[in-house]
């Protein structure tokens, strides 16, 4: 908090990285310079954004899920066992894309250091839904390698990729 503000409480005017002054109107959004500093904040929303994400945020291991392979393997039928394998290869897919999308396309366009701060929680927490398939897949008792393959053979899903990696390669060679 100290570093938030001046000696007298009042919010700090700049703030510092390797010897240079930024003032809060240098931060920008998607142009200019990249900013290394969080205060003073010219996007405070993004800050809040991040302290929501972390008290939302659960991991594998906190869910009890000595259930979910009796229920896959004794009450699902054999069609629902299907669409939840094609349901849970798309999820797995798209928050593969997202994280590449916003590792790769998006964190080099955002400028502000809040913005990217809110940029590395969302990339964090697409590493915490990975463990959590990974769990799932374990406790399930799958053939990972055939779940995590399977947008490469099912059309519906690899058509569904491919139009989601070109909307937004597009989109960021527009920015670049």
């Amino acid at each position: 908090a100290a570093a938030m503000h001046g000696t007298k409480g009042e919010p700090q005017r700049h703030s510092t990285f390797n010897g240079s002054r930024q003032r809060n109107m240098d931060k920008f959004l998607l142009k200019g310079d990249a900013s290394f500093n969080l205060a003073p904040f010219k996007y405070p929303w993004a800050a809040t954004m991040v302290e929501k994400s972390i008290q939302n945020t659960w991991f594998p291991g906190e869910v009890n899920m000595t259930r979910e392979r009796k229920c896959y393997e004794q009450e699902l039928t054999q069609d629902e066992r299907h669409m939840f394998m094609n349901v849970f290869a798309s999820l797995t897919t798209a928050d593969a894309a997202v994280a590449e999308n916003l590792c790769i396309r998006f964190y080099e366009i955002f400028k502000a250091a809040e913005i990217r701060y809110y940029l590395e929680r969302q990339i964090a927490e697409e590493g915490v839904h990975r463990n959590a398939y990974q769990t799932v897949l374990e406790v399930l008792g799958v053939d990972q390698s055939e779940v995590y393959n399977l947008y490469r053979t099912r059309p519906h899903i690899n058509q569904w990729f491919d139009h989601i990696s070109q909307i937004t390669k597009s989109r960021s060679e527009e920015h670049t």
